[in-house]
C-alpha cells in the first residue's frame, strides 16, 4: 500500500463504476480512507469491498449529487467515520435539460 494520501480522507462522487470507482481504489492504494458516494448503493458498496482489497478503509454513502440533502448527509457521514474530511474528488455530473445554462448563468441554488 502506498503513503501518499495516508491521513487523508477523501470523498468521491460516482464511485460507484468507472473512472470514480476507479479513483477510489487508487486512492484507497496510496493510504486515503475514501467515502464511495453514488446513487446506486449496491455500485458503491461494491467500490467498498475493492477498496478495502486494497488495504485501505472505506465507506459507501447511497445519494444523489443533485439533492442538497443528500450531499449534506454524505459529507457529515464521512466525516463522521472518519473525523473529516480533506479531499473531494466531484466525479459524478448532473445534466437537466430544462435547465441549460451557461456557467454565468447558474446561481447557488442550482449547484
Amino acid at each position: 500500500m502506498g503513503e501518499r494520501l495516508r491521513g487523508k480522507v477523501a470523498l468521491i462522487t460516482g464511485a460507484g463504476k468507472g473512472i470514480g470507482r476507479e479513483a477510489a481504489v487508487l486512492f484507497a492504494r496510496e493510504g486515503a480512507h475514501v467515502v464511495a458516494a453514488d446513487i446506486d448503493g449496491a455500485a458503491a458498496t461494491e467500490t467498498v469491498a475493492r477498496a478495502e482489497a486494497e488495504g485501505g478503509a472505506a465507506l459507501a454513502a447511497v445519494g444523489d449529487v443533485a439533492v442538497e440533502a443528500d450531499v449534506e448527509r454524505m459529507i457529515a457521514e464521512g466525516a463522521r467515520r472518519f473525523g473529516g474530511l480533506s479531499i473531494l474528488y466531484n466525479n459524478a455530473g448532473v445534466l437537466w435539460k430544462d435547465r441549460d445554462r451557461s456557467v454565468l448563468e447558474t446561481d447557488g441554488q442550482w449547484w
